[in-house]
């Protein structure tokens, strides 16, 4: 039977015709666009070059296409999906349907003296499928983390997760067309539908893959996906496997498009087995900052020059964070999630300057409070070790490693993993390890912008922070490359109190900061934000932020500016809207994965 399944491979079919022409029109399509990114990353090149020859600012100045371009991050709310979506995937999303749909009808595209020739009915269904195999080809690729795709594209992982669920949905559905055709032929011919899914090996495997595609696009729903992020996690490897391994059992043709993908994907995985089992990982520090924040600090090994600003990492614990059973400790180091890196700490290589950084840990808000001029504070790690002076900057030993990566994540609670992880570091109760995965994603560029605008709510504040203190330590060397001079930093938060927390995160600095107070009318009892107002031009408004407001009242100042902006998804897209309507250049990262 297996032989029979071989000698029916027809790589000549026209349903195997419009599959391949299909992925290699998409595939011409994505070198192009690298082949415009990679033009303008020269253009980047020279600008620099010559302001470091000339000694004159060089900064970016967007041209008439990137205008253009800039008009279609526009965001728009789905009424059905609920979701928001910029215009610009909007229509590239709509591209690729129309594309998909005039393969499956007509590729090969022959031309006859009667027109073009349309195939058979009866095969729209396979073509369909192999067009969807095609899809599914492009959703493994786009799953890797690393990737040639994402230096030849300088499109981030989380830049192209949204293709790798677009493609996944529309080649789910092109699938569905097949798999209900031959189970009503079937039918007809075997007299039930039940009696038709196992006949043969080609239409039991066939309804193996379906369970495995059905498995993966039901637990990859957003609400499963946010929620209950191992469900989704472990559904996801059993439902590809499942769905691979009978897809080229039921047709033997569709390794041609899964193998180059699948084989990305293991040296993908290798690199990321080496990267978070071989490449050691210390935790320097666990405290939970309230009952909805947990700081970690955590020291990686030969990650420090991959860092950028921005970045993320995928994070897993030992210990009860990953729940209690025997079988949830086996899975201990399988349990992955996505973190934003919210602060690194930079060494200085002379021995006699110390160097400073910022501390955001609350107990040391608490005795500042309480005292005045400089404090002295010793974490329960003995890794770290901190004195605060009178206006909270703090020294910051070297590591034994100098070429190790030291960074900080600021967790937010919001499922039962990070509520456990919350409540260990609150209680202390025992001592976990944790590896890191990463750092991953493309960072922004921002040296050439003149002016930064940072709009972020609640935890969102932790990559606008990261961006905006490189900014700030690559202006303080004089690099004459960053042409950054000035930042507008706006956040709003629930109440004064959480402000107060990142207080210390701004004061080395010096810019304008705006926070807006949503849920008090009035200042509370916190007298040190209003002290901060007046001393380090900080504004506080006690009202919900208004994002055209602000738009407006920067670009009275600052024609053009890059903004950036992090947050709930409606937060982000009225943020990017307000920029979008004033040609600025917008970017976004949401809180949801």
């Amino acid at each position: 039977m297996v032989e029979d399944l071989v000698s029916n491979f027809r790589p000549t079919s026209n349903f195997h015709q419009a599959s391949y022409t299909y992925a290699l029109l998409m595939w011409a399509w994505f070198l192009i666009y690298c082949g415009y990114y990679q033009a303008g990353r020269i253009y980047t090149y020279v600008s620099r070059r010559k302001a470091l020859k000339t000694g004159l600012p060089q900064p970016y100045r967007p041209g008439f296409l990137a205008r253009a371009l800039h008009k279609l991050e526009y965001t728009v709310h789905l009424p059905v999906q609920g979701d928001y979506m910029a215009v610009k995937h909007l229509l590239i999303l709509s591209i690729i349907i129309v594309i998909n749909a005039l393969f499956i009808l007509f590729a090969p595209f022959t031309y006859t003296s009667d027109g073009v020739v349309i195939p058979a009915v009866g095969q729209m269904d396979r073509r369909a499928a192999y067009v969807a195999c095609a899809n599914f080809s492009f959703v493994i690729v786009l799953g890797s983390r690393n990737t040639l795709l994402t230096k030849m594209s300088g499109l981030s992982f989380e830049q192209l997760i949204p293709f790798h669920r677009w493609l996944a949905k529309l080649g789910f559905a092109e699938m569905i067309t097949h798999i209900v055709w031959r189970i009503m032929v079937a039918a007809q011919r075997y007299g039930t539908a039940q009696a038709a899914l196992f006949v043969d090996i080609e239409q039991g495997t066939g309804t193996i893959a379906t369970l495995g595609y059905l498995i993966l696009y039901v637990t990859s729903l957003g609400y499963i996906r946010r929620n209950y992020f191992e469900v989704f996690y472990y559904s996801h490897i059993v439902g590809i496997v499942v769905s691979i391994a009978a897809s080229m059992w039921h047709e033997v043709g569709i390794m041609f498009y899964f193998t180059p993908a699948l084989f990305l994907y293991f040296v993908d995985r290798f690199m990321r087995s080496y990267n978070s089992w071989f490449q050691e990982t210390k935790l320097v520090q666990l405290e939970a900052a309230g009952n909805t924040i947990t700081r970690v600090v955590f020291e990686k090994a030969q990650a420090r020059s991959t860092y950028r600003p921005g970045q993320y990492v995928f994070v897993a614990f030992s210990g009860s964070v990953n729940g209690f059973g025997s079988l949830k400790k086996w899975f201990k180091w399988a349990n992955w999630h996505p973190m934003t890196i919210s602060e690194t700490y930079h060494y200085n290589h002379t021995d006699d300057q110390p160097i400073l950084e910022k501390q955001l840990s609350t107990e040391m808000l608490e005795d500042e409070k309480k005292k005045e001029g400089s404090i002295t504070s010793s974490s329960s790690s003995t890794a770290v070790h901190c004195e605060l002076n009178e206006i909270g900057q703090r020294h910051v030993p070297r590591t034994e490693n100098e070429k190790a990566l030291l960074g900080s994540l600021h967790i937010k609670t919001l499922g039962n993993y990070t509520e456990r992880l919350c409540e260990l570091a609150s209680t202390r109760s025992e001592q976990i390890k944790l590896r890191v995965d990463g750092p991953f994603g493309a960072p922004l560029d921002l040296a050439d912008q003149q002016v930064f605008v940072a709009v972020s709510t609640g935890v969102g504040i932790t990559p606008s922070l990261a961006f905006v203190k490189d900014l700030v330590d690559r202006r303080s060397l004089g690099l004459a490359t960053v042409e950054t001079h000035t930042i507008h930093f706006v956040w709003s938060v629930t109440n004064e109190d959480c402000s107060r927390k990142a207080k210390s995160a701004f004061l080395p600095l010096s810019f304008n900061v705006e926070i807006y107070i949503t849920r008090e009318n009035e200042p509370g009892c916190f007298d040190l934000l209003q002290k901060l107002s007046k001393d380090y031009q900080w504004t506080l408004d006690y009202k919900r932020l208004n994002a055209q407001d602000i738009a407006l009242r920067i670009s009275d100042l600052h024609p053009h500016a890059c903004l950036h902006t992090c947050g709930s998804s409606e937060f982000t897209a009225a943020v990017k809207n307000a920029g979008v309507e004033r040609g600025w250049s917008v970017h976004d990262e949401i809180f949801e994965f």
